[in-house]
């Protein structure tokens, strides 16, 4: 198989840093030199002249021309490169490959990754996959850089190998402030694609939103611009890695990195992650994919317990991006096509009920609402009253009743998950219960959406009726609390 590795390189910082570890890493045992024995290798440079003679004349550089091909591209000539360049030649490297039949792998200039990453890789491609997602760990550069040229650096290879087993222990001392601000519970925060769940001092597990491809064949798997997996391929398609001894990347940066990024007094959740999905740069059709696996860094086999419990916390954060990006596709869904007080009734129950920790439910779901048209004014006061403070059930029952588990349009019938019966009418004018369907049915990623023109649900709200003065002494005090109760 043909295979380009492309690295994207310029200016004294990056140049030293993949001179001192990202290329001695890549030339470690089980990376490139077994890569090589396998494919036929081409080292692609997207650089500048400058930096094209400090990788050739290294050590590292004349070590890795005896290994494969290398190709040196300068675009620019001797001119410095803006930051977005990076950007346009990641695309440009990947449109050559398509044409010279190669598939592709991305090494930035200042990564470390575990051995046998690059072949593990290079072995998946063969096998059919279309693209390969590698889990990662910010580091810092400052203190990361030294430790691992002392632990891991072989000057007479040439070779700096980090086994799988070690991996961690060097991510874990050198563990970079941004990749903290993505665990629940700190104290501050980013923009995130991602969630951490330290287990002690063994390991982590992380649960992703969204992640870029670090190898891929383009001509069987199209690339968004952030090169994300894009298109119409089989998520089966694409290999997540998501245990400890396959592949893990370290990405190498200062610390001063992204520092006008940092979300001061925020800790970041699911619903963080899913806002995040919803950017028209990271909407992609594979959150699913991503956000329902857990991936194990470090060493599970430690602590067993501690890792059961940050496993269940990672599951129900995945859960919760799942459910939160669904729900804000159907709310934009609502919300443009008349339905904005069931999208407001939405977006109440995601927030400040215990609707999410209720949801077991996976797609494919229909969902079944009222058009705003359909509500007197009785109605909603009536109905708009059931997010107040204390009617959290109330509420989740309420928008339970308007889901359905499978695709009316193929079943015809079901129950809503609170009990309640639909049944879809085709004819002239479709109809659920009688009611014509004004749009739909929407496909929003598994959920079938339809708008009618009468109000289906059977749990009406009622009004909450009104609470009694507290009884003097304490016997009264405790029964007004339990008539509170009651009422919500």
């Amino acid at each position: 198989m043909n295979i380009h590795i492309i690295t994207i390189v310029w200016g004294v910082h990056h140049a030293g840093l993949f001179l001192d570890l990202t290329l001695p890493n890549v030339l470690s045992p089980g990376n490139l030199p077994a890569l090589a024995r396998d494919h036929a290798v081409t080292y692609r440079f997207f650089t500048t002249p400058e930096t094209r003679d400090l990788i050739a004349a290294s050590p590292a550089g004349k070590r890795l021309a005896e290994i494969c091909e290398i190709e040196y591209v300068m675009p620019l000539g001797d001119a410095t490169p803006d930051v977005f360049w990076h950007v346009h030649w990641f695309h440009r490297s990947a449109a050559e490959g398509k044409v010279r039949g190669a598939a592709v792998m991305f090494v930035p200039p200042d990564t470390l990754w575990t051995d046998g990453a690059l072949s593990r890789m290079g072995a998946l491609l063969a096998a059919g996959k279309t693209g390969i997602a590698c889990p990662f760990v910010l580091v810092a550069s400052e203190t990361c850089r030294d430790e691992a040229r002392r632990r891991f650096f072989d000057a007479d290879a040439q070779a700096l190998t980090i086994p799988w087993d070690a991996m961690w222990s060097l991510a874990h001392r050198h563990i970079h402030p941004l990749h903290a601000l993505a665990m629940p519970g700190a104290p501050h925060a980013r923009p995130a694609f991602e969630l951490h769940f330290p287990v002690r001092d063994t390991g982590m597990i992380s649960r992703y939103a969204v992640r870029e491809l670090v190898a891929f064949d383009p001509a069987r798997c199209p690339i968004s611009f952030l090169w994300y997996a894009d298109g119409d391929q089989e998520a089966e398609g694409i290999h997540f890695a998501t245990e400890p001894d396959e592949m893990l990347m370290l990405s190498v940066d200062p610390l001063s990195k992204y520092f006008q990024n940092y979300i001061v007094g925020h800790s970041c959740d699911g619903f963080d992650l899913a806002r995040t999905t919803r950017h028209p740069l990271n909407d992609t059709p594979f959150t699913r994919l991503f956000a329902t696996s857990s991936v194990s860094i470090g060493r599970p086999s430690a602590s067993p317990k501690a890792w059961r419990r940050q496993e269940a916390r990672a599951v129900a954060a995945g859960r919760d991006v799942l459910v939160a990006r669904l729900a804000m596709l159907v709310y934009d869904a609502l919300m443009r096509r008349g339905a904005g007080i069931m999208a407001g009734l939405l977006s109440v129950g995601l927030h400040d009920t215990h609707l999410v920790r209720r949801w077991r439910h996976d797609i494919p779901l229909s969902i079944v609402v009222a058009a705003d048209s359909a509500f007197a004014e009785d109605d909603r006061a009536l109905v708009t009253s059931s997010a107040a403070h204390g009617r959290s059930n109330e509420l989740v029952e309420a928008l339970r009743d308007h889901v359905v588990a499978g695709r009316l349009s193929e079943f015809r019938q079901g129950a809503t998950l609170a009990g309640s019966r639909l049944a879809l009418e085709p004819g002239g004018v479709p109809t659920i219960n009688g009611a014509a369907i004004l749009a739909g049915p929407i496909e929003l990623e598994g959920i079938e959406l339809y708008v009618v023109d009468r109000i289906l649900a059977t749990r009406k709200p009622t009004a909450a009726p009104p609470v009694a003065a507290a009884e003097p002494g304490w016997r009264g005090r405790i029964r007004t609390w339990f008539e509170r109760r009651s009422v919500g």
